[in-house]
């Protein structure tokens, strides 16, 4: 598949499809609420340990949720690129379902290896007699195991999902396939990587401005007076200021939860209104970033597949070993 605009401006149209855009934003708040939940459990807990544990428990939750949704969208990315095909919700459940242990698995794996990481550098910490010496012989696997680490994430995290969706692998041919993308393909992932900083941040600018308009408007209508008002934050529009945008949904949302405490009804709807519209507004160009982000992440992968060969992952084509 050759990369180039027609392929960028499909990705750009594919990702306004009401169907991705409204899995992304449910699963943004059930995130949101599941970890407002948790964390409110937490604060309760007059164990420190007890505290961790339920800390834990949310960083876990929110892992398994973004996991789905990102599933969720390298798949439905992947069937209308690859094949021109508008993929079903049904399909997609069926997909994950099929394949939940290494959707989610993936990443609890990075996860444990630096959990495992912190829990030894902490236990060596607790030995007074470890010297400085002996420190660094014992961390000096460490540093190599995350180089590659990182390395693998910064430069092929983005391909896992596509990787196992499309080739049907589980956690370990995932990571291998991935590196082997990364082996060979390597200067064509820092140039796509640049290329696709540039394409994302011109969105985060428009999606700032549209952000800013349309939190301006109900902020004026609700609060003339307030500096946030339309004259105002039309002077900072134009500032290119990614928080600009942000900043207003955070005051508008601020706003609504103060109206709802009010003892007049109307104020009460207004503050609803305004908390639905907010949401509403914000997860819709939040979603619209992500399908865009990971329409980009698909598009790459199946320009960079059929020109990869997977069957001389470690070199063993030069040992003449057959692999297959």
């Amino acid at each position: 598949m050759k990369f180039d605009v027609n392929l960028v401006n499909k990705v750009f149209q594919k990702s306004f499809a009401p169907t991705k855009n409204f899995i992304t934003i449910l699963h943004i708040l059930v995130m949101a609420a599941g970890v407002w939940l948790i964390s409110q459990v937490a604060g309760l807990a007059r164990s420190a340990v007890v505290a961790y544990i339920f800390m834990g428990i949310m960083g876990l939750y929110a892992i398994i949720v973004f996991s789905s949704m990102a599933y969720f969208l390298y798949y439905f990315a992947l069937a209308h690129l690859k094949s021109d095909k508008k993929a079903g919700l049904g399909d997609a459940i069926s997909s994950l379902k099929s394949q939940a242990v290494p959707a989610f698995g993936f990443i609890l794996v990075f996860v444990i290896i630096i959990l495992v990481q912190i829990l030894l550098l902490w236990l060596l910490a607790q030995i007074p007699e470890v010297g400085f010496i002996l420190l660094v012989i014992l961390l000096l696997p460490l540093v190599v195991l995350n180089f590659i680490i990182w390395t693998f994430l910064i430069f092929g995290g983005i391909l896992c999902y596509p990787t196992m969706i499309d080739q049907k692998k589980g956690i370990i041919g995932v990571i291998k396939n991935v590196a082997v993308i990364i082996k060979q393909k390597l200067a064509k992932l820092i140039l796509f990587h640049i290329l696709q900083v540039i394409i994302l941040f011109v969105a985060i600018i428009i999606l700032t401005i549209i952000l800013s308009v349309a939190m301006a408007v109900p902020m004026q209508a609700v609060a003339p007076n307030q500096s946030m008002g339309i004259q105002d934050s039309f002077a900072g529009i134009f500032k290119l200021d990614p928080t600009q945008g942000i900043g207003m949904a955070g005051n508008m949302f601020q706003m609504a939860i103060m109206m709802i405490y009010s003892p007049y009804v109307i104020h009460v709807i207004m503050g609803i209104v305004m908390i639905i519209y907010t949401v509403v507004i914000f997860g819709l160009l939040v979603s619209f970033l992500l399908n865009l982000a990971c329409g980009l992440n698909v598009a790459f992968y199946l320009h960079v597949k059929d020109e990869v060969d997977f069957s001389d992952d470690l070199g063993l084509k030069k040992l003449n070993i057959d692999v297959k």
